[in-house]
């Protein structure tokens, strides 16, 4: 079958129908290809989804003082919404669900104070570094953290080394507790370049710090050779 042109038909449809989908655009109709999106629901995609939603419902329960409450908490903008990196929420709504998600993105089985914190929440003095091993980037934390703080410990995949990073394009890998004697925390990842950064979380609040970036880290493979280890390095 010939691929498919983009052309005007006649009618007002709309959708897809088989390999093809009608679009209206000026009130015409074209029709083009149909596509599908690229993995549309990874196991990452369905859990922030879930988040997102059972926060969104909960926040429809709440009462009218408590809406009034986080309303008056996005008013003041002192906290940093770990979604957007903006300092000031747009609305109660926002404030709440923003930092609901982000609780249970720490505590997958908690439930999310109904309340907005009582306290701005600030990074601990604490920095954490990076470097690229054998199959996994190696996080260490120059102290032990506070009990109720987890480092949100992000990579981004780079295409080569002098590919520059996208702010928007760290994903998260795992949060760490860093306490003491375990100071360091490795994520594994298949070969190649990955920027890394982190953020610090409050668990108890869903609270966040600004993203802080360290640097690119190379990941090789490790391959055994008659009965002995050698590292490779990714290409």
């Amino acid at each position: 079958m010939a691929k498919l042109k983009r052309t005007v038909i006649i009618g007002g449809a709309s959708g897809s129908s088989g390999p093809v989908t009608f679009k209206l655009v000026r009130g015409q109709t074209f029709i083009t290809e149909r596509t599908s999106p690229t993995n549309p629901s990874t196991a990452g995609q369905q859990a922030a989804r879930s988040r997102f939603t059972t926060s969104s419902r909960a926040y429809k329960a709440f009462s009218a003082a408590q809406v009034a409450a986080w309303d008056d908490y996005a008013a003041a903008g002192t906290e940093r919404d770990a979604i957007t990196g903006g300092r000031r929420f747009k609305d109660g709504m926002n404030a709440y669900v923003a930092l609901a998600t982000k609780y249970l993105q720490v505590t997958p089985a908690g439930t999310a104070p109904t309340s907005p914190p009582a306290t701005p929440f600030t990074a601990p003095g604490v920095t954490l570094t990076a470097v690229g091993a054998s199959g996994k980037v190696t996080f260490t934390a120059s102290g032990p953290l506070p009990a109720t703080v987890r480092a949100e410990l992000l990579l981004q995949k780079l295409a080569s080394a002098n590919r520059k990073p996208q702010k928007g394009a760290y994903r998260s890998k795992a949060f760490a507790s860093f306490p003491i004697g375990g100071l360091s925390q490795d994520v594994t990842v298949p070969p190649g370049h990955y920027a890394a950064a982190y953020r610090f979380v409050n668990a108890s609040t869903g609270q966040a710090t600004e993203m802080q970036v360290i640097g690119v880290q190379q990941v090789t493979l490790s391959v055994e050779l008659g009965g002995q280890k050698t590292n490779r390095k990714a290409a």
